[in-house]
């Protein structure tokens, strides 16, 4: 699998905080059909930030590479400010792809990792995002750095062991 992630601040076809313009949509649909040109036999994944996909000028873009294009929509923030329901637009379509908010340390310190809510309402549990995103017939690829998993965890475990994510060929509806 490869994330298209190569404009912008983080990658994510954004330019917040620095003030200058984000990318137009027609030069991002331009950048993601680039991937697809050259990258054929490959599984894409595009993030879903704010810009993508849930509001702003990107949404169609995002909305034609899922829907039409059959790239696996990936979500950051997982365990803390997104619980993974933003790849419900792919369901049936391509695998979901989760990024923890932080390092295993980060999301467990916070108490996200056993779903305690902070002040903001953060918080999931992996185990939550992963069975949102599992609903009809759903694959998730969950990336996360065991480098920083300091020791064994039985949540980890049960998700790492699970289904691995699959390629969808292009002709699945």
């Amino acid at each position: 699998m490869l994330d298209i992630r190569s404009y912008g601040n983080w990658g994510e076809a954004h330019t917040h905080p620095f003030g200058v313009p984000d990318i137009a949509p027609e030069k991002f649909r331009q950048h993601v059909q680039m991937h697809l040109d050259v990258f054929k036999q490959t599984q894409l994944c595009l993030s879903r930030n704010a810009h993508l996909g849930r509001f702003g000028p990107l949404k169609p873009v995002f909305d034609w590479a899922v829907l039409e294009k059959h790239i696996a929509p990936r979500r950051d923030g997982i365990c803390g400010n997104s619980d993974g329901r933003e790849t419900a637009i792919g369901f049936g379509i391509a695998p979901g792809v989760f990024e923890l908010f932080d390092n295993y340390d980060g999301v467990k310190r916070r108490g996200w990792w056993d779903g305690q809510k902070d002040k903001g309402g953060m918080g999931f549990t992996l185990e939550e995002c992963v069975e949102v995103c599992s609903r009809p017939h759903r694959s998730c690829a969950v990336r996360t750095n065991r480098r920083h998993h300091s020791a064994a965890d039985p949540q980890l475990e049960r998700t790492a062991d699970g289904p691995r994510p699959q390629r969808l060929p292009k002709s699945a509806a």
